[in-house]
């Protein structure tokens, strides 16, 4: 279920968009299995023996976001300014994937995982400020200056630079680089410890305890940020249209699942 509002304005001094929406989403589902192989089936009766049978998730966003775009002459250049932001509220109710590990009555929760306290709803607030300047500085080379500024409430301030330029070649050939600064936060599962997936051994690292290994979610995540580099050529005639871009992306913090045994 959706709602939205939106307004495009076109003024004297240039353009502006701003749009509110609420969202909710609500999955009523029989119980998945939390095992590796057939990951995802349905249980039966008897294997929701202890919880159940039927899991009812919800997903609401609220969000408010806009932007304005101002054309104007400096310094010999047409140029164009964007200003925008956005402020998004999320949260998750989801007590299928974050119940307790039960199989025919009997609890498959490891003895020494902290973190779990059978909480299954996580919410997080957003918000962010953007600004990119479109600059004309010849008839043959764009330059797009870009910074944005991040808060979240569970992980912080962040911010994001980045710089694009394009330079034509004639009429069918261009040049275009850009070297940015971006910034992914943890979603609500990979930062909530209640998420735990269990493996009866399938695809457990080598040298694991006796048994299978979990999947657990990590309330000590930081945002991921990554420095994102490109060069490419491109052609288009108008008919035809083909580019080579290299691309280069160093990340810190990178979100992914540990290879490290810290619990049995």
């Amino acid at each position: 279920n959706t709602v939205g509002l939106s307004h495009h304005g076109d003024w004297s001094w240039g353009t502006s968009r701003l749009e509110a929406s609420y969202s909710q989403t609500r999955n009523n589902r029989g119980t998945e299995g939390l095992f590796g192989g057939p990951e995802g089936a349905f249980l039966s009766g008897q294997g929701t023996s202890g919880q159940d049978l039927r899991y009812n998730s919800v997903l609401k966003e609220s969000r408010l976001d806009g932007e304005v775009n101002i054309p104007f002459m400096a310094g010999g250049m047409d140029q164009m300014l964007t200003v925008g932001g956005e402020l998004l509220h999320e949260s998750l109710n989801d007590p299928g994937s974050l119940r307790t590990l039960m199989v025919g009555g009997n609890s498959w929760e490891p003895s020494s995982i902290a973190g779990r306290n059978g909480k299954t709803k996580t919410s997080y607030t957003s918000g962010a400020l953007y600004l990119e300047n479109n600059m004309r500085i010849s008839p043959d080379f764009t330059l797009i200056p870009t910074i944005r500024f991040n808060q979240h409430e569970e992980f912080g301030f962040n911010v994001s630079p980045g710089l694009t330029a394009s330079y034509a070649l004639g009429d069918f050939w261009s040049v275009k680089g850009g070297i940015a600064r971006a910034y992914k936060a943890p979603s609500m599962y990979q930062s909530n410890p209640n998420y735990l997936l269990y493996s009866q051994g399938i695809g457990c690292r080598p040298g694991y305890p006796t048994g299978g290994c979990y999947l657990q979610g990590n309330d000590d995540l930081k945002s991921e940020t990554s420095i994102n580099k490109e060069i490419g050529i491109a052609y288009d005639d108008g008919e035809l249209s083909t580019s080579l871009t290299y691309f280069r992306n160093d990340y810190k913090n990178k979100i992914m699942a540990g290879v490290e045994s810290y619990g049995t």
